[in-house]
């Protein structure tokens, strides 16, 4: 299903080409000691505000305004960059290369600072960028590395096999086998421990237990080769019980975020019927109408229980509630912490090993082993102190690593720079570093992950090694030292290789003066993070995100120039709030649900100082079943088949959202389109029939 989306604006304000927002909505009165800020509403945030590692949207939003990209796209969604563009790129082409290759040459604008106005943003920061990304122990959500780039295995792998798909099939392999050993240490003790006697499948240890239990436990070869410790070792068994010590904790530590996560998605999901008036019921007596957040987070973690009216020999009717019964401590459970506190106590103590498997604090422990893992590997198979392909050779800077003195982009020939001041940038400024990247054969989407935002190796990395993690890393003995300068030609990106440590303690750890770069993100973008009384030195994680909204101040020296709101806030807003939020001008711009409930306040609004507008939104809902539950195929066929998805689009004003057969949403420009033959679920607009160019995929209507 895709759907409109509803924007609102009031008055006459002016966002300025720099302001780039995805969605906007209406402006509402003051706001005390924020009269001069541009308010957005936004919806929970994560708050994990790392340019490289941010997952939720919401906090890619707020990365987003402190960044600037390689490339941008224009109003049709085609590659744009250029002088008038907010991006590092000022020209590109791809050209066909030899043996069946593909190259993509970047000229990179010269003159861009990061928003601290001191660091010029260089050749040197992009090739950093692109050394995280494609590093083996990279985690995050990026997937450059899928893009088949020359020399991009063999770097990745070094001695453990050839340039190959299989070689990284099977190092992933290996690392994923040790990592799913290094969480069964944990199962298995916790099993083998909190068995209930004569009650097989049910579990009590505490966290003490659990403790205790780490002590006396002599850990399994599979464990002693997961972090990487010689059993023949002195003290190895006392390395590794440290370690399966620091794995529990850890978990312990993931799993409450994950339930404070489920906290703030779930306090704003049911807040419509037939939730809004069930009777909330605990031991037999009403204590409640209407789910609040608290009932919402317990029902979510399945500590709730409805009852349905239900005719004689009719199914029960699901469209109402007869009664949500709490089936737990309703006295004792008052607040957000008592509910996650409660809910973490439980499970903890009789479920951990169900964390472990099934929750997502599971899968995030075993990715991070299997970086580990990688590590692991990798090193040990190094032959010396250096790597062997010490970089990616379809990645090159011409003016760093090649005789080229110029090159020709769409029929424009640019002076390539030779010559670079100790800060990287080109000695002489009519001339530009050039990036040429290799592929292997054709990808029409590879260009799509050469668009990366260009965060400052500065800041993200520690090229003195000031901060605490490095200094403490060179100074542990066995370790190589850490070496995080760029210099090109030396094959210096200012990564550490294959190294989880680098990646978590630097590239996501504390600057020398302990801010926080997960919470606190810097780049070349329109807007800098500060603090609710706009300095100007960088806040602490806490103040750039205090009470529910996060701030910002232009950047003066944003390449586009300074944008023309000084001062600009998200504000964390529930959906089910948004309108009221506006109405009392706690916010200016809001996105609400396009509702039938929320349409007739909008229209109620208009004439007050509220405007709206509303655009199809790039986003689609579905409804999906989980094949460990059902798991015959032809029987999840039949449901989906039963299924009357037109009941669904009842919820929305008629012609605000219509049913799609494509798991895209029906803006993307890779949506098929019907070339004109009747198709089902399309929408109703001219446009929507018409070829959308690309030759990937016909739709045939049969």
């Amino acid at each position: 299903m895709n759907m409109q989306k509803k924007v609102l604006q009031a008055g006459a304000l002016v966002l300025g080409a720099t302001l780039g927002l995805s969605a906007l909505s209406g402006c509402g009165g003051d706001i005390p000691d924020n009269k001069d800020a541009l308010v957005i509403m936004t919806e929970e945030l994560n708050g994990l505000y790392n340019p490289f590692y941010a997952t939720a949207g919401t906090d890619m939003d707020v990365v987003g305004q402190t960044q600037i990209s390689m490339l941008s796209t224009d109003t049709d969604g085609e590659i744009a960059c250029g002088e008038d563009e907010p991006t590092a790129v000022l020209d590109y082409e791809i050209k066909p290369g030899a043996n069946d290759t593909t190259e993509y040459y970047f000229v990179i604008k010269n003159g861009i600072k990061f928003s601290d106005g001191v660091h010029p943003l260089t050749m040197n920061d992009i090739l950093f960028n692109m050394y995280v990304y494609l590093d083996p122990a990279y985690t995050g959500s990026t997937t450059m590395y899928s893009t088949d780039i020359v020399g991009l295995q063999t770097y990745r792998q070094q001695q453990y096999l050839s340039d190959s798909e299989e070689g990284e099939d099977n190092l992933t392999i290996d690392a994923n086998r040790m990592a799913q050993n290094r969480a069964n240490e944990l199962i298995q003790l916790f099993e083998s421990t909190g068995q209930v006697a004569g009650s097989p499948g049910n579990y009590s240890a505490t966290e003490s237990d659990m403790e205790e239990a780490i002590k006396l436990h002599e850990p399994s070869a599979g464990y002693y080769e997961a972090i990487g410790v010689d059993p023949a070792e002195d003290n190895a068994i006392g390395l590794a019980q440290e370690q399966l010590l620091t794995d529990y904790h850890d978990t312990l530590t993931r799993f409450r975020e994950e339930l404070e996560s489920d906290y703030r998605g779930a306090k704003d999901s049911y807040t419509e019927e037939p939730y809004k008036s069930a009777p909330v019921y605990y031991s037999n007596s009403q204590v409640a109408t209407g789910f609040d957040e608290i009932v919402s987070f317990m029902f979510a973690e399945g500590y709730v229980e409805l009852e349905y009216p239900q005719e004689e020999g009719q199914a029960p009717d699901k469209s109402q509630i007869k009664r949500a019964n709490l089936n737990y401590n309703y006295n004792n459970v008052k607040t957000q912490a008592d509910a996650i506190s409660y809910v973490y106590r439980a499970v903890v103590q009789t479920a951990f090993n169900q964390v472990l498997r099934y929750w997502a604090t599971g899968t995030q422990m075993r990715t991070d082993f299997a970086a580990k893992a990688k590590d692991i590997i990798l090193h040990g198979r190094l032959e010396g102190d250096g790597l062997s392909y010490p970089n990616i050779s379809g990645i090159e800077s011409l003016g760093h690593t090649s005789d080229l003195e110029q090159v020709t982009v769409h029929g424009k020939t640019y002076e390539i720079a030779k010559d670079h001041n100790p800060d990287g940038t080109p000695t002489d400024t009519s001339k530009h570093d050039v990036l040429r990247v290799t592929i292997n054969g054709v990808d029409p989407k590879a260009i799509w992950n050469f668009g990366f935002t260009i965060a400052p190796h500065y800041y993200y990395s520690d090229p003195d090694l000031k901060s605490a993690a490095a200094k403490e890393h060179n100074a542990k003995e066995g370790n190589t030292p850490w070496d995080l300068t760029v210099d090109i030609e030396a094959n210096k990106f200012g990564v550490a290789w294959a190294d989880f440590d680098f990646q978590t303690k630097i590239l996501q750890g504390n600057t020398e003066n302990g801010i926080s770069k997960n919470k606190v993100p810097v780049g070349a973008g329109p807007y800098v993070a500060t603090d609710r009384n706009n300095t100007k030195d960088l806040p602490t994680g806490e103040a750039f995100f205090e009470n529910s909204i996060v701030y910002y101040r232009a950047n003066e020296n944003f390449r586009m120039g300074k944008p023309k709101i000084d001062k600009m806030q998200y504000m964390v807003t529930s959906t089910s709030n948004a309108l009221s939020s506006l109405k009392s001008g706690q916010v200016h711009f809001v996105t609400p649900q396009f509702t039938k409930e929320n349409s007739r306040e909008i229209n109620d609004l208009s004439g007050k100082g509220v405007a709206s507008v509303s655009t199809w939104q790039l986003g689609y809902g579905y409804i999906g079943i989980n094949a460990s539950k059902v798991k015959q195929l032809e029987l999840r066929k039949a449901i989906m088949s039963a299924m009357n998805t037109q009941l669904a689009l009842e919820y929305y004003n008629s012609g605000t959202a219509v049913n799609i057969s494509w798991p895209m949403s029906a803006v993307s420009w890779a949506y098929p389109r019907t070339n004109g033959a009747e198709y089902n679920g399309a929408y109703p607009t001219e446009n929507m029939l018409a070829d959308n160019g690309k030759d990937y995929m016909t739709w045939r209507g049969d």
